[in-house]
């Protein structure tokens, strides 16, 4: 079975100068503060031909401290240069804007334990990439790169080997599977780790599916997509029915084909289903059967300038 790599990657990149901005005041708990600014860009990837990437709208970059609150300046001296960029406009977060090309000019981080989130959405407000980077401004090396992994899944099948059959007028293809809704904000708590690299293993999805999602088709079109969605993960036993309607010279049948769902389920990776038979029509015997096909996503870096 060949295997959907959703390597779909967008790259922030960070690069700091140096520069302390506060003085240590002995008798104050406060943090200095290192210039520097944010550039993001997006670029389009090579993919296999039977998966088109989803459409990308706004992309938003938001700054944590290790608890998980976002950062607001309040570490700073009050009136020092770095409190009143956060205090007067200047320092927002989190920061957004479109996806094609962002930039976060001269931002004046805290000198501490950090977190950026990074994420994409598409033209319906739909979180569609997703990523994050634990960092320390004193221990990293610049320029800092942000990817964001593609969230949900892809399953796709391919029936013109039956519907090319004499006699395929008279039948209906269904696939039948099921999801596991994907939780982001389980996602987003993920245990503060600088040594570990955020992928697709760390997107997290319920363990309850909800079942009861069918997909239909009667005519050959190639590959059909199922599922091509962002807020769940194919899980469990995928069933596709096979309804041949009686005709002048059949009566009506049901083919039923399970797909295990071992194939199914695992990180980064979704499915194209082909159905073969070795039925040369409709009004014979022979059996039906599913195989299992390959498609794979390149994968691409896109540098930051």
């Amino acid at each position: 079975m060949k295997k959907l790599f959703f390597v779909f990657t967008i790259i922030g990149l960070v690069s700091f100068g140096c520069t302390k901005i506060d003085t240590i005041i002995p008798t104050v708990k406060t943090v200095d503060a290192i210039e520097g600014s944010f550039i993001a860009q997006y670029n389009d990837i090579s993919i296999a031909k039977d998966y088109s990437p989803p459409t990308i709208n706004w992309a938003e970059l938001c700054l944590l401290r290790r608890d998980g609150s976002l950062v607001d300046g309040s570490e700073f001296i009050k009136g020092s240069v770095a409190w009143n960029w956060w205090h007067t406009g200047s320092g927002r977060n989190c920061v957004g804007g479109p996806a094609s090309q962002l930039v976060y000019p001269n931002m004046l981080l805290p000198d501490e334990d950090l977190r950026v989130f990074y994420k994409v959405q598409n033209w319906n407000a739909e979180d569609i990439y997703f990523g994050l980077v634990d960092f320390n401004p004193e221990t990293v090396q610049f320029p800092l790169s942000i990817k964001a992994y593609r969230l949900g899944d892809y399953l796709g099948i391919n029936a013109d080997a039956l519907f090319k059959l004499p006699g395929s007028g008279n039948i209906t293809i269904t696939v039948s599977y099921s999801l596991a809704p994907l939780n982001l904000n389980v996602t987003r708590a993920k245990p503060w780790n600088p040594a570990s690299t955020f992928g697709f293993n760390d997107i997290f999805y319920d363990g309850a599916v909800t079942d009861n999602h069918v997909y239909s088709l009667t005519s050959a079109g190639g590959m059909s997509t199922v599922y091509n969605g962002f807020t769940g993960k194919v899980m469990g036993d995928v069933y596709i029915s096979v309804v041949e309607a009686a005709s002048s010279s059949t009566s009506a049948n049901l083919y039923i084909v399970k797909v295990d769902k071992s194939n199914f389920g695992k990180a980064g990776k979704g499915t194209e289903l082909v159905l073969t038979t070795t039925k040369v029509g409709w009004y014979d015997s022979a059996t039906i059967g599913v195989n299992d096909k390959d498609i794979t996503v390149e994968t691409i870096e896109v540098p930051i300038n």
